[in-house]
């Protein structure tokens, strides 16, 4: 399959999967496994072993050709691949499980017919330590399950109304030291732009009273063009710096106005990235979230009763189950 160039090493985990295919555990071949499988030559007759390698007597199940033809797709598409097995899951980074302390991981399961009103497949969450020696006892929970009760989390994040008002002050002391340093920053780029004009007019004096000629007229000329031309590059450049200060401000005062609202709308990555400003930890216990660690920052706040006023309350976890 792989060595047509129509298929790719995540395309080929789903095909196997589909096909009955998988893991010990019942899970799907790993990205890995499958990889190293196109990489081991002895597929095709060669073995390794002990540092010696030579020709196996074991018959060979693909041609050396075609092999070959694999490790030239692989080595060509390496980082294509890399890319598509990748998948933008919400959590990955937060999440960890409440029984080993291992990160939670997530991956796609794949099945045409069961999940056909799902697109033809399903995603799951689960403790990277499952399956392994030692095995961790945890449960893979759906991804859309679990995003939900980290969306109700969410919800009950909010600032105290002093720590936004303080928040403003400092936001309002930035901007205005922003616009200070665009205007002086501008205001330096028109002093030089007016001198050059002032140049440019002397040198054109120059020329109609015959003190420079024509050839070095030009070249000067050209040279303060060229000035004039950085310059203006300069000036778009403070004006972009101002937009993107604008911008950050303006979310800033949108989160802490309103935390639920603002995640809410956001992207997949913006939300990431507010998911780890506020979390440290998000841990997970028989598909429920049963603790919450805040970021340092966030715990200070806490602290001194400036930052979150809404608490999130967990129900209690006992051996069978919650309260």
């Amino acid at each position: 399959m792989y060595a047509t160039g129509e298929h790719t090493i995540f395309t080929i985990k789903e095909y196997l999967h589909s096909n009955g295919i998988r893991g010990q555990t019942g899970r799907p071949l790993s990205y890995s496994l499958v990889y190293n499988i196109l990489k081991n030559p002895f597929y095709w007759g060669w073995m390794r072993w002990g540092g010696m390698e030579g020709k196996g007597k074991h018959k060979p199940l693909v041609k050396k050709k075609t092999f070959e033809l694999v490790q030239r797709i692989l080595s060509g598409r390496g980082i294509k691949d890399v890319r598509q097995r990748r998948h933008n899951f919400l959590l990955r980074g937060v999440i960890f499980c409440n029984l080993c302390g291992r990160r939670y991981t997530a991956e796609w399961h794949v099945d045409k017919k069961k999940y056909a009103k799902r697109g033809g497949r399903i995603g799951y969450y689960h403790c990277a330590g499952v399956g392994r020696v030692g095995k961790c006892r945890s449960v893979y929970v759906q991804v859309e399950e679990l995003e939900k009760q980290v969306d109700q989390e969410m919800l009950k994040l909010e600032f105290t109304q002093e720590f936004i008002e303080a928040v403003k002050r400092s936001v309002r002391n930035i901007y205005e030291d922003a616009n200070k340093r665009v205007k002086l920053a501008k205001k330096a780029f028109y002093n030089r732009r007016d001198a050059l004009e002032i140049k440019r007019e002397k040198l054109e004096e120059e020329l109609l009273e015959g003190t420079i000629t024509r050839e070095r007229f030009k070249v000067l000329n050209t040279n303060i063009d060229k000035d004039f031309t950085d310059i203006q590059k300069e000036l778009i450049k403070i004006n972009k710096i101002r937009t993107i200060d604008i911008d950050v401000i303006d979310e800033v005062l949108a989160l802490t106005k309103d935390i639920a609202n603002t995640y809410k709308t956001s992207d997949t990555n913006t939300k990431r990235a507010y998911l780890n400003f506020f979390f440290n930890r998000i841990l997970i216990e028989d598909k429920r979230i049963v603790k919450i660690e805040y970021q340092p920052v966030i715990e200070v706040l806490n602290q001194v009763k400036l930052g979150i006023l809404d608490e999130v309350e967990l129900p209690a976890l006992t051996a069978g189950g919650f309260l």
